[in-house]
Formats: structure tokens, sequence, C-alpha cells
């Protein structure tokens, strides 16, 4: 696989969430770094752990999006249960392997909540940086907001179904609800 096959999975164009989506993922995302920065001076992300939060952690992703690209030829789609458990169990043992990355991780995960709110990224949002940087739109599942967006594409769904239609006989009047 070439340099050019690598970028000919791109984002969609356009926003791929609604409001409650793009508002859930910037008050997550905003409200973890207040927290994480906010905290007691010893609590708080020191320079190397955001460092390892924002490039470190992009940087293995894009590593594994790029090798699954040139091995398969193919756009990274796992959403199933597997897709949900993989990054889950590989966040935890690293975690419980090494506890210092949790505050470098917790900048990941907000930086890239922030993100995907501004961008209207749909997928899993420890993707949503990489997927950026590499132009594409790999998809691992997301345990967190995959149930909102799912929700929310329902109701919008629901609500172009029952738009007022005219009828025939009808077609000059306007109903606004105002009495003629």
């Amino acid at each position: 696989m070439n340099d050019s096959q690598l970028h000919q999975y791109t984002p969609r164009r356009g926003r791929a969430i609604g409001p409650i989506g793009t508002w859930a993922r910037l008050l997550l995302g905003g409200g973890m770094l207040a927290a994480l920065y906010l905290a007691p001076s010893g609590d708080r992300p020191n320079a190397w752990q955001a460092l390892l939060g924002l490039a470190g952690f992009t940087a293995v992703l894009a590593v594994v999006q790029i090798g699954y690209a040139r091995m398969t030829g193919k756009r990274l789609n796992a959403t199933g249960p597997l897709g949900y458990l993989v990054p889950l169990a590989a966040g935890t043992a690293a975690a419980l392997l090494y506890p210092p990355i949790l505050p470098g991780f917790a900048v990941f995960i907000a930086a890239s909540l922030l993100l995907a709110g501004i961008r209207g990224y749909a997928g899993c949002e420890i993707t949503a940086i990489s997927n950026w940087l590499l132009r594409r739109d790999d998809q691992v599942g997301c345990v967190l907001l995959s149930p909102l967006d799912h929700a929310e594409r329902g109701r919008r769904r629901h609500g172009l179904d029952h738009q007022p239609q005219q009828t025939a006989g009808h077609a000059g009047s306007s109903d606004t609800g105002h009495g003629t």
C-alpha cells in the first residue's frame, strides 16, 4: 500500500453528530481538562504526562492504524464486541502496569473529546486525533457516546418522518395556528 492509498479512506464531510452529541463531547472534554488542571497541584498532570497523553497515545494509535491499512488495504472498522473490549482491556492493562500514565491518558481522552465535538466526529474519541492527522475514518467501538449518538440520530429521523405535508386542494393555504 502506498501513501496515497493510506489516505483513501477520508472522513465524511460535514457533521456526523447532532447538537446533543456535540455538546456532550465538548462538556465532557472541557470538564475533564478543568478537573485535571484545577486539582490540587500534586494531582495535576505534569508536562511529561501531558506530552505522553497528546503525542504518545496519538502516535501509538496512528502506528496501529497505518499498520492495519498497509496490511489489509482496508479501513479499520472494529465496532463489534471485540472493538469495544480491546481498547478497554489495553487501557486497563497499561494503567495497572504503570499507573503514572493515567493522567496523560486522561489528557488524551479530554483533548480527543474536544476535537471530536469541534469537528462533529461520531466515532470513538480515541481515534479522533489520529484520524484527523491521518485524514482517515477508522472506527473502534465506543461504549460511552455511541448510545447517545444512536438515540440522537433516531430522534432526528423520527422528527423528519413527521413533517407536516401539504394535502391536495390546500396547496396555497398555510396553517399558522392563529386562525383565519
